[in-house]
């Protein structure tokens, strides 16, 4: 009877569960799929070079490697009825995600071939927080040989160092205004690999994405990042001057402690009384206790002796 069951739950589960298949022969993947659809697509497209590129959805799922020039293919992915969309996302040769593009599949139950399709660049900058005037850079990677636009917005100085420091710059350098950044270029070479540096004259914070342009045609942006730029004024006030009040607080309250036991002799008192009701009888119950303890050890050595 129990074969029985076992080959029922083996039928059920055979027939209710969806599997996928994936074979990558160089820059495509081919996509097989036992699930109910209503159509299968092709996908192709470019990014960057040797990079991962995932389509997610509703009940769908597919995984490719774009080649040395960017190009993708995914063929015959199989779309469920359920699914409305589906969301394309680069991670590059340094585990880095571009942000997700998003497409809207077509009203049809027929095969249907839907590209080129570009991807957007992916980025990361060497740090968060920068010290004026010091070298800092935002790189990515996107499809080789193209032109990559940055864009650069300033933040508004919304907290007290900020604030601080603005004022004192408008006291000491009147003629000092905010300027307009402009839009700045760069080209990716044969790797699809792109770098510029980052403006650290002014003090202040920035958010910056890029895109890039294939044949004219632009690529979504890349996901926004954030960056501070700190003069030496904030630096000072953020990280210097709360360690250094938290010092002078340590140093008053150890004053304030030597300063009361000098005059009330209240610590030595309570050392002194934890030494003779606690520390002392401590030490004895634990000395009786170790030579009750020997003197059991040596007796039943002796009587298995005999």
């Amino acid at each position: 009877m129990k074969y029985i069951y076992f080959t029922i739950f083996l039928y059920l589960f055979i027939s209710s569960t969806a599997s996928i298949e994936a074979a990558e022969s160089g820059a495509k993947a081919t996509v097989k799929a036992s699930i109910p659809e209503k159509t299968n697509i092709r996908l192709y497209g470019y990014t960057a070079p040797n990079s991962i590129v995932q389509v997610t959805g509703i009940r769908i799922f597919a995984q490719t490697s774009s080649d040395k020039t960017g190009y993708f293919a995914i063929d015959s992915l199989p779309i469920s009825f359920e699914a409305k969309e589906i969301c394309a996302t680069t991670i590059d040769s340094e585990k880095r995600s571009g942000f997700p593009l998003c497409i809207s599949l077509p009203e049809t139950n027929k095969p249907t071939e839907i590209g080129p399709v570009l991807l957007s660049p992916t980025l990361s900058i060497s740090a968060g927080k920068i010290l004026q005037k010091e070298m800092a850079n935002a790189s990515g990677f996107t499809i080789p040989n193209s032109k990559v636009a940055i864009s650069f917005f300033e933040v508004p100085k919304n907290n007290l160092a900020e604030k601080l420091d603005n004022y004192l710059v408008k006291i000491l350098k009147p003629e000092a205004e905010a300027a307009d950044l402009p839009l700045v270029t760069a080209s990716s070479d044969k790797k699809g690999a792109y770098s510029i540096n980052l403006p650290t004259s002014r003090a202040t914070s920035y958010r910056l994405w890029t895109k890039a342009f294939f044949k004219e045609a632009p690529t979504p942006k890349s996901l926004t990042l954030s960056f501070r730029v700190d003069s030496y004024t904030q630096f000072w006030l953020r990280n210097v001057l709360p360690k250094l009040i938290i010092l002078l607080l340590f140093l008053a309250f150890i004053y304030f402690l030597v300063t009361k036991e000098a005059k009330e002799r209240y610590a030595r008192s309570y050392i002194a009384e934890f030494n003779e009701k606690k520390l002392k009888p401590f030490v004895v119950r634990r000395r009786l206790q170790l030579r009750r303890l020997w003197y059991n050890f040596r007796e039943y050595f002796r009587s298995n002796r005999k």
